[in-house]
């Protein structure tokens, strides 16, 4: 296989492209020996969670604002398996927080009890959405 000149030239720009890429994010995205100094002191030592939920450093906190197999609003259970989230302010001041979730083949052809978790049959996942009033 022939290379031509042109795409010689071609490749050797975009690997110089990449590589100087590459060492402006590097300089632009060194931290200062202060948030170097706090990465490596952490933020403390874990405290047990008496609920037994989180362990969170001290002056942490978390709340827990639905659980798997709750009944939501609509008569439908929270499905399980959250793997990414959105909040977003609506207009009258509370959070709308977006949930997906990644339902197995269980979840959607198991027992009856796992059918409430269902909103379409045909898909593996969805969201739920989550009104909050800060």
């Amino acid at each position: 296989m022939s290379v031509s000149r042109r795409q010689m030239i071609t490749a050797m720009g975009g690997a110089a492209s990449a590589f100087l890429l590459e060492r402006c994010w590097r300089s632009l995205s060194k931290p200062s020996s202060a948030q170097t100094a706090q990465m490596r002191a952490g933020f403390g030592a874990l405290r047990p969670d008496p609920d037994g939920i989180l362990d969170l450093p001290e002056g942490f906190r978390y709340r827990v604002l639905s659980q798997a197999g709750q009944r939501m609003d609509d008569g439908y259970r929270v499905p399980s398996a959250f793997d990414g989230m959105g909040a977003f302010q609506a207009p009258d001041g509370h959070i709308i927080l977006v949930r997906n979730h990644e339902l197995s083949p269980s979840d959607r052809l198991g027992t009856q009890a796992a059918a409430s978790f269902m909103y379409d049959s045909r898909c593996k996942g969805g969201t739920t959405t989550v009104i909050l009033d800060p």
